[in-house]
């Protein structure tokens, strides 16, 4: 096997489909993880919190596609808008804002399923019709909202609460390892698309490919967990 090439596909460079560009962003992320609290301080109220995450960013997309009329640079701002999703995300857990807003629409009798499917169903359509990635960040929240309240309004059994709330911590280190499907020097040692890609139904493919990715994903989980203490990152408050 060609070491370069292993070490190119890694960061979505060479010999494999454009799909990687997840990989490097991905490892940027978690390089970059550790100091996202640090531009959130709890002394600041939330509503600040909330325009540090969303604001700057923004500005620079809109600017930055103003001006660029040939859209040469589609891809780099497409970057900066799942950066946006990004630190709108650590900006949430930070001041807990979800829980928040959960708190007020129940004041207004409003934390309901039936109100955020509505909400999520309005924000599909704006980004369909729009077709603009930038509104993604914002467009697509109410699902998360949908997704909590669903599990919430009903008792789950515990085997069901303890697959899913593992599920939510190995999403991103899942996300990273599911390249191994698409990479090409990985396909020609142990044909994985192929093996999944026969099943030929969508939901199989799926399920196939999540069960396939979990064991490495959780592995990735607890060495990066591990390295975090290590250098001093565990506990950030």
């Amino acid at each position: 096997m060609d070491v370069g090439l292993f070490f190119r596909t890694l960061i979505g460079y060479g010999g494999i489909h454009g799909f990687a560009w997840y990989v490097w962003f991905f490892l940027l992320v978690l390089v970059l993880s550790p100091f996202l609290p640090y531009l959130f301080p709890k002394k600041i109220h939330w509503s600040i919190g909330l325009v540090i995450a969303y604001v700057p960013l923004t500005i620079v997309v809109v600017v930055w596609t103003l001006l660029d009329k040939t859209d040469a640079y589609d891809a780099f701002r497409g970057y900066l808008i799942h950066f946006i999703s990004v630190l709108g995300g650590v900006a949430f857990w930070r001041y807990g804002i979800f829980d928040k807003a959960r708190a007020l629409l129940r004041k207004a009798k409003l934390d309901k399923w039936w109100f955020y499917l509505i909400l999520s169903l309005a924000g599909l359509t704006v980004l369909a019709i729009v077709r603009k990635g930038l509104i993604a960040p914002f467009a697509l929240f109410p699902i998360l909202f949908l997704a909590v309240s669903v599990f919430d309004d009903r008792s789950i059994p515990k085997w069901l609460d303890f697959c899913l709330s593992w599920l939510g911590k190995l999403s991103m280190p899942i996300w990273f390892v599911h390249y191994m499907f698409f990479a090409g020097y990985v396909n020609q040692i142990v044909p994985l698309f192929d093996f999944v890609s026969n099943a030929r139904v969508g939901v199989v493919i799926a399920l196939l490919a999540l069960i396939m990715c979990i064991p490495i994903a959780l592995a990735y989980h607890f060495v990066f967990v591990g390295a975090r203490r290590l250098i001093g990152f565990g506990h950030i408050r």
